[in-house]
């Protein structure tokens, strides 16, 4: 478990590392110059786009780490080997990955729900 806990924080600090690199140069191609002006990182002028914007980086952030766990939830099913211990861990991996990926889903559902909802006012 300590282990699963160290990569889990190691790979959420590599996430947090690369949004300051994404949003930096998404205010480079908008022609905004730091220098002159405070630039708008989000480029959202309103509440709708401002949700599109949140899913979108829930569901680039999200997805990935989904797919990596689905693959090290495989490969603990496959390094079990038959010993029901190591398969009730795999299981255990798989069903909370499934969860996540659920909400992360479903997250990303409800914020184009409330989107959609907040451009028909």
């Amino acid at each position: 478990m300590k282990r699963f806990l160290s990569h889990t924080i190691i790979l959420a600090s590599v996430s947090f590392l690369i949004i300051p690199l994404t949003i930096n140069a998404q205010a480079v191609n908008t022609g905004c110059d730091p220098q002159v002006s405070v630039c708008n990182p989000i480029q959202s002028n309103t509440f709708a786009d401002l949700m599109a914007k949140i899913a979108d980086a829930a569901a680039k952030i999200g997805l990935p780490l989904v797919a990596v766990f689905m693959i090290y939830s495989g490969f603990l099913f496959v390094s079990a080997r038959g010993n029901e211990e190591q398969l009730t861990k795999a299981k255990t991996t798989f069903f909370w990955t499934i969860i996540g990926a659920l909400l992360v889903v479903g997250a990303f559902a409800i914020s184009l729900a409330i989107k959609d909802f907040a451009t028909k006012l």
